[in-house]
């Protein structure tokens, strides 16, 4: 994806458009994107969190544990570990691609 590209998907997420077009299109220039193959893992429960990530393509299956009843499917346009961006932590669930898949990480620095 161009960058032009990146700055209309990140502005459709809520809490990233509340930046404005300027903080958006920096985002877009110094995001990192990485792809994810069926089954991998975007990140594990307890891992320690700097960045949060968007979507781009695919999905991810956010899972807070056996047998949780809040695991969340996240599409094109979710915005995933979004405390992350603002404060220390560690990841509370394991996000797993359910089909090959493409997220805009953005770390906290950045942020």
């Amino acid at each position: 994806m161009s960058i032009e590209d990146d700055v209309v998907l990140l502005d459709r997420v809520p809490t990233i458009h509340l930046l404005g077009n300027a903080a958006i299109r920096v985002l877009a220039i110094g995001s990192e994107q990485q792809e994810f193959a069926r089954g991998a893992v975007l990140f594990r429960a307890g891992d320690d969190a700097d960045c949060g990530y968007v979507v781009q393509g695919g999905g991810f299956r956010v899972s807070f544990g056996e047998g949780s009843r809040h695991d969340v499917t996240a599409g094109p346009g979710a915005l995933i570990g979004e405390l992350a961006l603002i404060v220390p932590m560690t990841r509370p669930a394991t996000a797993t691609a359910l089909e090959y898949s493409s997220v805009i990480r953005i770390t906290r620095n950045l942020f």
